[in-house]
């Protein structure tokens, strides 16, 4: 007796796997074409498992290009959201994977765009975007190189914005010294930025 039967959908727009054993699971006719099925078509245990890994790939990362089209992940976040989702450990893995192989998805231009965006609206010092960046799940050597880089091309000019904006919020120049810190940014950073800014 067959452990699944290939069967039209009701509204003959595509086919499920039908199991007594497993839920059904929705097969389009390009897939049922890609992989040489046909309706009717009786499958046993091993068949089955594989059509099934096959179509949990496709959809596991039909599910990883929505999350990344809507903005960019690094692969710990993705993990987590295809986690969460229910797929297989291996299944996720091999989907980042691909897509990482692609360019699609990029811890790097992850970190890139952070560091960017958050250094637009409210400069951080290095010490805050690389917390950010670990929670994140970028690892540690690329975290560093990216905020290093972003630092040698604009390090006073996030100085002299936090500072600006810390002596708005309260212009004592101790509390901005100490907002300041909270913020990541060092002591030597921010006298070298407030000696030339006195000079």
């Amino acid at each position: 007796m067959a452990y699944a039967t290939i069967k039209r959908g009701s509204s003959g727009e595509g086919y499920f796997a039908l199991s007594k054993e497993n839920p059904p699971f929705f097969i389009s006719p390009k897939q049922l074409a890609a992989w040489h099925l046909e309706e009717g078509a009786q499958l046993d245990e091993e068949q089955y498992l594989r059509v099934k890994a096959l179509h949990d790939a496709s959809a596991c990362m039909d599910q990883a290009v929505k999350y990344l089209a809507m903005r960019e992940h690094t692969a710990k976040e993705l993990r987590q959201k295809l986690m969460q989702k229910q797929y297989t450990p291996a299944t996720i893995a091999a989907t980042i994977e691909a897509l990482q192989e692609s360019g699609a998805q990029s811890d790097e231009r992850y970190a890139e765009i952070m560091v960017r965006s958050r250094q637009r609206r409210n400069p951080e010092g290095k010490v805050v975007l690389l917390k950010r960046l670990a929670e994140k799940g970028v690892p540690t050597q690329l975290a560093r190189r990216v905020v290093d880089e972003a630092f040698a091309e604009n390090g006073e000019r996030y100085v002299r914005a936090a500072w600006d904006m810390a002596w708005r919020q309260s212009p004592d120049r101790q509390k901005c010294l100490a907002r300041m810190q909270r913020k990541g940014f060092s002591y030597g950073e921010i006298r070298q930025v407030l000696e030339r800014r006195d000079d």
